[in-house]
């Protein structure tokens, strides 16, 4: 049997890499597979390389109104998130005086990114955003 067999999974970043690979693994492992990227052309060739199980939503998750839409689109396709897979990032030149507040800076991001997709499977009270009570009464930091 396959490991994550009628699972749901969101893949930020699903297009090339570490992100595609992680994508046809988990098909293969038989789950179904929402890759969020902000580039339509390559969402399309990916979801068709992959061919089965796996869907392309543009946007980006800096975006909440991006973030939105891909749950409204799990939700109405009558899906809830199992699994989220929060790779995404970017490649500059940087000093490295600078690469430990960048790195703080991506890592809240991708933290955010899997607090929301989290968050977005609450149900009916709807996505919460960073700065807001979650149901144990933390408050959770809000990503700049």
């Amino acid at each position: 049997m396959s490991r994550l067999q009628n699972k749901v999974a969101v893949i930020t970043g699903g297009t090339s890499g570490i992100g595609l690979a992680a994508a046809q693994r988990f098909v293969a492992e038989g789950a179904f597979v929402y890759i969020f990227g902000r580039r339509q052309k390559e969402l399309d060739k990916t979801v068709a390389s992959i061919g089965r199980n796996v869907a392309g939503v543009q946007g980006d998750v800096r975006k909440f109104e991006d973030l939105d839409r891909l749950h409204a689109k799990v939700a109405s396709d009558g899906r809830k998130i199992d699994v989220v897979v929060a790779n995404v990032g970017t490649v500059n030149s940087v000093k490295l005086a600078d690469v430990l507040p960048r790195s703080q800076r991506l890592r809240r991001l991708q933290d955010r990114t899997a607090l929301l997709c989290q968050d977005l499977d609450d149900g009916a009270q709807g996505p919460r955003h960073p700065g807001q009570h979650d149901h144990s009464g933390s408050l959770r930091h809000a990503a700049d």
